[in-house]
């Protein structure tokens, strides 16, 4: 086993394709947040303000989305790790959501 460094830490070709891989998970999770409001915003009034409550959150998704920087790899990879597989599982997303910690500990 190698200890070299993987590619994308040196290759900024590698690291820009890295952040949008990092991107396109983000915009799923917004996805998925905001098909849920769709759903609610047309419920009861407890409906409505979780659609709100909702809202906030998809706004903290896309303030993230906008903070990554291909020249920060660790926070790259941090989202990758962290939200990589569970915006394909809706199941584990929502308490991942909720936990209110989007990039993993350090």
């Amino acid at each position: 086993m190698s200890n070299a460094m993987p590619s994308w830490t040196t290759d900024p070709y590698l690291q820009v394709v890295r952040t949008e891989v990092a991107m396109e998970v983000i915009n799923r999770a917004r996805g998925l947040v905001h098909a849920r409001v769709c759903q609610l915003e047309d419920g009861t009034e407890a409906d409505q303000r979780e659609a709100e409550r909702l809202t906030v959150k998809a706004g903290e998704l896309y303030q993230l989305l906008r903070s990554l920087d291909f020249r920060e790899q660790d926070r790259v990879e941090g989202v990758i790790a962290r939200w990589g597989s569970l915006v394909s599982d809706e199941a584990r997303f929502w308490p991942a959501l909720e936990s209110g910690h989007l990039l993993p500990a350090a």
